[in-house]
């Protein structure tokens, strides 16, 4: 069984777009693997979204932002909500792998102490999630 560490924590999405722009003291940056770029393509949306960000590493691109925010964030709403990149997926949550995976989670996010606890059954489909992202991406 792998080793997943996590905190316990309540959370559900307030859907308040926080997330999806620039904060005092912390710019966004939301990096895209491979597979983002093709879901994304893939839903219908297209255009100009994304910049070269690391060739060599699993996430080759940054999501481009207009004003500070998101280019697909229209009215406080993502537009690309079923295609939505890995990163956007795992938010408020981090993951690092070592000796197993240990999930951090960003307190900033306002949906904090808000909804379910988060289970560890949560993560494993997130872990899962990203293990098929980032293989689609090597």
């Amino acid at each position: 069984m792998t080793k997943l560490e996590y905190p316990q924590v309540r959370w559900r999405c307030l859907l308040c777009s926080r997330c999806c722009r620039d904060q005092p003291g912390r710019k966004r940056k939301i990096l895209l693997t491979d597979h983002d770029v093709k879901r994304i393509v893939g839903s219908g949306a297209g255009g100009d979204f994304y910049d070269q960000a690391e060739p060599n590493g699993p996430y080759k691109y940054q999501m481009k932002l207009v004003g500070g925010h998101c280019v697909f964030l229209l009215n406080d709403r993502c537009t690309i909500y079923e295609a939505r990149p890995l990163v956007c997926r795992f938010y408020p949550f981090t993951m690092i792998e070592q000796e197993g995976y240990i999930f951090q989670v960003d307190y900033a996010c306002p949906g904090l102490g808000s909804g379910r606890v988060v289970t560890k059954k949560d993560l494993v489909k997130l872990l899962e999630e990203a293990k098929n992202s980032l293989s689609d991406s090597n």
